[in-house]
């Protein structure tokens, strides 16, 4: 879907097309999976280490709980956005055998409607907590780390998330065909 917009406007200019689409739907999504995939791996060493010192040594790692939760933070939110790069939200089709095949185009865009009012709102609030533990300087209990950087990193996550569920129901509002046929394909494969 997004390959055919950027060949639509761009395929004739300076930057091609699929350069920009393929960065945008493969290389991005790729490099953060990895760098999720590399903390997750960190996570489980800590805690492993972290349980052999407490249980076998009788002394734990001091901070190890904050640490993960802190990178658990950083890998769980950065597969948001991915999810919707990919467009592979979870999806329960209940309703798809009852409604007409136009009628479930617009189906889609009321769910592409609701993801981007629900993240959207929800940074709103993830901010509005961020500012106040600016505001208050909230720091973490071991690292001393300002809580606003987290909270800050959760909210602009939920707003790029929201920009890209923007941009799809965008696609699909003004080139229904491609995307129905992109849909119809991407279903096919499942």
């Amino acid at each position: 879907m997004i390959k055919k917009y950027f060949q639509h406007y761009w395929g004739k200019g300076r930057i091609p097309a699929k350069y920009v689409a393929t960065v945008i739907q493969t290389t991005i999504p790729n490099c953060v999976s990895t760098i999720a995939g590399i903390l997750l791996l960190l996570v489980m060493v800590i805690t492993f280490i972290d349980v052999i010192g407490r249980y076998v040594f009788s002394s734990p790692i001091k901070g190890a709980v904050e640490l993960t939760e802190l990178i658990q933070t950083i890998f769980i939110v950065a597969g948001i956005w991915i999810v919707t790069i990919a467009n592979h939200h979870i999806t329960v089709d209940l309703f798809d055998r009852f409604l007409p095949r136009l009628f479930q185009h617009w189906w889609q865009n009321i769910n592409w409607l609701l993801i981007i009012i629900s993240f959207y709102f929800i940074g709103k609030r993830i901010w509005y907590f961020a500012a106040r533990s600016a505001r208050r300087e909230e720091v973490s209990e071991y690292f001393l780390i300002p809580l606003f950087y987290g909270k800050a990193y959760v909210a602009i996550i939920c707003y790029v998330t929201a920009g890209f569920a923007l941009f799809y129901l965008l696609l699909a509002i003004f080139y229904p065909r491609e995307t129905m046929q992109t849909e119809k394909i991407e279903n096919q494969h499942d």
